[in-house]
C-alpha cells in the first residue's frame, strides 16, 4: 500500500481544465494520450487525496423568538384602577398581587349584604321562636279545652241524673266546686299569660316587618338611582366604540397594504368625523360635570359621560395617527402600534357592551328591589293581621273569667245548702253553659292550630330569604376578592397596559406576563421541507442582536397546519434561557440539522468534470490519468460527496 500511495488519487488538471472541451473534440483521452509535437513532455497536474469527512444536511431558517408562556391578565369585574403594583420587566411569583381596583363600592356592597343577611337571620329566628312557642301553647290549649269539655259534660250528666243530695253528697259537691274553681282560676291565669305573649310577639313582628319595608324602599331608591343612565347614552357609547374599532382596523389594514388616494380621503373624512364626535363628547362631559356639581345627576351618569369623552378622544387620536400614517407610510413599530390600538378598540367596545349589560342588570335590580318591597309590604300586612290573635286571646281570657265566676257561684251554692231543686236547676244550667263554653274554647284552640300550620309556610319563605342573603353576601365577598388581581403563574411583566385611575372591564388585558426561562424560536419552514422535520432534531440559532453567539436548541414541535397564503409552516425550537438574554420578539436565524453522515468520501468540487449529463473524475493508475464516472451527493464548503464510483484505496 505504501508503494502504491498514488492509487485512488484524483488527478485534477487545474491548468488544462478550461481546455478540456477542445481536447475532447480532438479525440484526446487521458487514459490514451495522443502524441504531441514534443514527445515525452507531460501535462502539469496537482494530485489530491480524497478525504473522509462528517457531513450535515441542514435547513436554514429565520423567525422570531417567543416566550414559553405568555399570559394576558385581565380583571373579572369592572371597576376603576386604584394602584398598579408592578412595572414592565419586574419578576413576579404566582399569586402575587399585581393590580388593585377601587373597593369603596365593593365594601359597601359587602356591608349591605351582611346587614341583609343579619336581618334575614333575625326574622327567621324570631319566626322559629314564635312558631315553637305558639305550637306549645296551642297544643296545651287544645288539651286543656278537651279536658274542660270532658269535665263539663260529666258535670252536666251528673246534674241531670242527680235526684237528691245527701250531706255526704253535698260535701262532695263543695269539694268538686272548689276543685273546679281552682281549675278555672288556673285556666284564667294561663289565658292572661298567653294574651301577654301574643301581644309582644305581634308587636315584634310588626316592627320587624316595618323595618323590612323601610330597607326595601331604601334598596329600591338606590337601585333606581344607579339605573338612571339612559339606554340612549349606553347605545351612543357602543356606537362610538364600534366606530373606533372600525377606524383602528382600517388604519391597520392601511398600514399593511399601503395607502391609496381614496384611502387618504377616507382617513381625512374619518378624522373630521372623529373630531366632531370628540367636540360633542367634550361638551356633553362638561355639561354633565356642571350638573353633577349642582347635584342634579348621580355619579354613575357622570362616569358614563366621562367614558364617552375618553372614547371620543382615543378615536380622535387614532384618526390623527391614521392620517399621518397614510401620508408618511408605515413602519414596523407603527404596524405593531396599530395592532395594539385595534386590541384597545376591541377592549373599549367590550367595555361599552359590558356597561350596556350592567345597565340591563341595574334595571333588573330595580325590578328585584320592587319585588322585595312588595314582599316586605305583604309581610307587614301579614304581621298586622296577626292582631286578630290578640282578639282571640282576649276572648279566651273573658271565657276563663266567666268560668271562674261560674265556679265561684257553684261553690257558693254548694256551701249555702240551698234547696235540692234550685241546686239541681242552677247546676244543670251552669253545666250546660260550661259545656257550651268548653266547646267554644276547643274550637278556638283548634283554629289556632290551623294558623300555626299556616305560619310554617312563612318560615319556609324566611329560610329561603336567609339562603338568598347568604348567596348575595358570598357574591359580594367574591367581587371584593376579585378587586385584587394576582399573577396566575410566575414570570416577568412584559407589557403594562393600565394606569391608576383608568376604568377596566372583564376580558380587557391589563398586563402581559411571560415565563422566559425557556424561549421558543418560531422558525418559518417552506412546505417543500416540512416533511423532513421531526421533533428532537438539533438546531443552532444565532440572534442578530447578540452578535455571532450560537445557541443550541432542539425542535420541540412542528405545527400541523400551515399558512394558506404563503404555503409556509412553523416549527418551534426550544432554547434554554437561564440568564434571560433572549427576549420575546427578537429576530433570529437558525440551522436545523436534518441528517448527519460520519463517513462521507469527499473531493474538491473543482476536480469534477461534467459531460453529457454525467460526472467524471480522473484517477492516476500506472502513471496515466483514467476518466472514471462517479455519482455525487451532498456539497459542503467547496467539497462534494462521492456516493459511488470511487472507494478509498482503489
Amino acid at each position: 500500500m505504501k508503494q502504491r500511495w498514488w492509487l485512488g488519487s484524483i488527478v485534477v488538471f487545474l491548468l488544462l481544465l478550461p481546455l478540456w472541451p477542445f481536447l475532447a473534440r480532438k479525440g484526446f483521452s487521458p487514459a490514451e494520450p495522443q502524441p504531441s509535437p514534443q514527445q515525452g513532455q507531460g501535462v502539469p497536474v496537482r494530485l489530491i487525496q480524497p478525504e473522509v469527512r462528517t457531513l450535515e444536511r441542514t435547513l436554514e431558517v429565520t423567525g422570531t423568538l417567543k416566550a414559553e408562556n405568555e399570559v394576558r391578565i385581565g380583571s373579572k369585574i369592572p371597576g376603576r384602577v386604584a394602584q398598579v403594583l408592578v412595572d414592565e420587566g419586574q419578576l413576579v411569583q404566582a399569586g402575587q398581587p399585581l393590580v388593585l381596583l377601587d373597593t369603596k363600592d365593593l365594601l359597601a356592597q359587602v356591608r349591605q349584604a351582611e346587614a341583609g343577611l343579619e336581618m334575614a337571620r333575625a326574622r327567621f329566628q324570631q319566626a322559629l321562636r314564635t312558631v315553637g312557642l305558639t305550637e306549645t301553647q296551642t297544643d296545651t290549649q287544645v288539651k286543656q279545652a278537651e279536658e274542660a269539655l270532658k269535665a263539663a259534660k260529666a258535670r252536666l250528666a251528673q246534674a241531670l241524673e242527680s235526684t237528691g243530695l245527701t250531706s255526704a253528697q253535698t260535701a262532695t259537691g263543695v269539694q268538686q266546686a272548689e276543685e273546679a274553681l281552682k281549675a278555672a282560676q288556673a285556666r284564667y291565669e294561663q289565658a292572661l299569660e298567653a294574651l301577654r305573649l301574643t301581644k309582644e310577639q305581634v308587636e315584634v313582628q310588626i316592627q320587624q316587618a316595618q323595618a323590612g319595608v323601610e330597607m326595601a324602599r331604601s334598596r329600591l331608591a338606590q337601585a333606581e338611582a344607579a339605573a338612571k343612565v339612559t339606554p340612549g347614552q349606553i347605545e351612543q357609547q357602543v356606537a362610538q366604540a364600534r366606530a373606533a374599532l372600525e377606524t383602528a382596523k382600517q388604519r391597520l389594514a392601511m398600514l399593511l397594504s399601503g395607502a391609496r388616494p381614496e384611502e387618504r380621503k377616507q382617513a381625512e373624512a374619518a378624522l373630521a368625523s372623529a373630531r366632531a364626535n370628540f367636540e360633542n363628547a367634550q361638551a356633553h362631559y362638561e355639561r354633565m360635570s356642571r350638573l353633577f356639581q349642582e347635584g342634579a345627576i348621580p355619579k354613575a351618569q357622570l362616569d358614563g359621560a366621562k367614558a364617552q369623552y375618553e372614547a371620543a378622544r382615543s378615536q380622535l387620536e387614532m384618526a390623527q395617527q391614521q392620517v399621518r400614517l397614510v401620508n408618511l407610510g408605515a413602519r414596523e413599530e407603527e404596524r405593531r402600534m396599530a395592532e395594539l390600538q385595534v386590541q384597545q378598540a376591541e377592549a373599549a367596545l367590550q367595555l361599552a357592551l359590558t356597561q350596556q349589560v350592567q345597565a340591563e342588570m341595574r334595571q333588573r335590580d330595580v325590578e328585584a328591589a320592587r319585588a322585595a318591597l312588595r314582599q316586605a309590604e305583604e309581610a307587614l300586612a301579614l304581621a298586622q293581621a296577626q292582631r286578630t290573635q290578640v282578639t282571640l286571646r282576649e276572648k279566651e281570657v273573658e271565657t276563663a273569667r266567666t268560668q271562674v265566676e261560674q265556679a265561684k257561684a257553684a261553690l257558693e251554692l254548694a256551701k249555702a245548702g240551698e234547696a235540692q231543686n234550685r241546686i239541681r236547676e242552677q247546676d244543670v244550667e251552669a253545666a250546660r253553659t260550661a259545656v257550651r263554653q268548653a266547646e267554644e274554647a276547643l274550637r278556638l284552640a283548634q283554629a289556632n292550630r290551623v294558623q300555626t300550620a299556616m305560619r310554617e309556610d312563612d318560615i319556609a319563605a324566611l329560610r329561603a330569604q336567609v339562603r338568598q342573603a347568604e348567596a348575595m353576601l358570598q357574591l359580594a365577598r367574591n367581587s371584593l376578592a376579585d378587586a385584587t388581581i394576582r399573577a396566575p403563574v410566575p414570570g416577568a411583566i412584559a407589557l403594562r397596559l393600565v394606569e391608576p385611575g383608568e376604568m377596566v372591564a372583564p376580558g380587557v388585558p391589563l398586563l402581559t406576563l411571560v415565563n422566559d426561562r425557556l424561549i421558543f424560536f418560531e422558525a418559518i419552514i417552506p412546505e417543500t421541507q416540512v416533511a423532513a422535520l421531526r421533533t428532537g432534531l438539533p438546531a443552532r440559532v444565532r440572534v442578530d442582536a447578540l452578535g455571532n453567539e450560537v445557541f443550541q436548541g432542539t425542535v420541540a414541535e412542528v405545527l400541523p397546519a400551515g399558512d394558506a397564503s404563503s404555503r409556509n409552516f412553523m416549527a418551534k425550537i426550544a432554547l434554554p434561557n437561564p440568564q434571560r438574554r433572549l427576549k420575546t420578539g427578537m429576530f433570529a436565524r437558525g440551522e436545523i440539522v436534518l441528517e448527519t453522515r460520519s463517513d462521507a468520501l469527499m473531493v474538491p468540487q473543482e476536480a469534477l468534470v461534467r459531460e453529457g449529463g454525467q460526472t467524471f473524475l480522473f484517477v492516476v493508475q500506472d502513471h496515466r490519468a483514467h476518466r472514471l464516472p462517479v455519482e455525487t451527493g451532498w456539497q459542503q464548503e467547496g467539497w462534494v460527496e462521492i456516493r459511488s464510483g470511487l472507494t478509498p484505496g482503489e
